[in-house]
């Protein structure tokens, strides 16, 4: 959690502001979104060198099946994995990227490195269905949030909570404040992000509820800034 806390204001410990690099999850190379959550061991021997060509090193998940046929249960896992992706790439400070049909779906059937091939391995499929229709309507979402709210954009780093700038917050799901000792917590699996504007009277703060747990999780709000309340306004469950 510390690490993705940091990637969600924009790697501090990387670049000297925000928009220096970009974010992504998926990119032309590697493994696209979907298959990020479909295959746990690439399937390059199509690509003519033996299986050997591409990375080993994906940090890919099946959710219990290698490749696109799953049980309705390892689907929904999967399906929620790819919102969770989503989510965390539009609502991170930082240029995000997303590639090309990764909010529909695409495969490349488990190919990692499948430059070498001009063939419907690699082509984009139009034939949407209900899967990629949902997908898409969340990525519209995400990223239609992200363009409403300029604190997600700013190419400047977030201030402590004593500092005059956009401040960053962190609650554990009781609503404690974190400490130092809280951070270094080995077993810190939900985490509350409180994203505080400069200018509360024109700019409203956000608050992210984020779990890495497996099971349900119910959270203690922050209170909301003087005369505003919170609203849920995206839910990748």
């Amino acid at each position: 959690m510390p690490s993705l806390a940091t990637r969600l204001t924009g790697s501090a410990d990387l670049f000297t502001t925000p928009c220096q690099s970009v974010n992504y999850v998926a990119c032309h190379d590697g493994f696209t979104l979907r298959d990020l959550v479909c295959y746990e061991e690439r399937l390059n021997h199509s690509n003519g060198e033996d299986g050997r060509d591409g990375h080993a090193h994906n940090l890919s998940r099946g959710w219990g099946a290698q490749g696109p046929e799953a049980s309705p249960e390892v689907e929904a896992l999967r399906s929620r994995a790819q919102r969770n992706f989503l989510a965390t790439l539009a609502l991170s400070r930082g240029i995000p990227m997303l590639g090309h049909g990764d909010e529909l779906n695409r495969s490349q059937q488990g190919n990692n490195n499948a430059y070498c091939h001009d063939s419907p391995l690699t082509w984009m499929s139009w034939r949407i269905g209900a899967p990629e229709e949902l997908l898409r309507a969340f990525a519209k979402r995400v990223f239609q949030i992200r363009r409403q709210h300029p604190l997600l954009r700013r190419c400047s780093f977030f201030e402590p909570a004593t500092g005059r700038g956009d401040r960053a917050r962190w609650f554990l799901a009781d609503g404690r404040e974190l400490d130092q000792a809280s951070w270094a917590a080995a077993q810190l699996h939900a985490l509350a992000a409180l994203l505080e504007p400069a200018d509360p009277v024109s700019e409203a703060p956000l608050l992210l509820l984020l779990n890495s747990g497996e099971e349900e999780r119910g959270f203690d709000l922050p209170p909301a800034p003087a005369s505003r309340s919170w609203q849920a306004v995206l839910d990748t469950a």
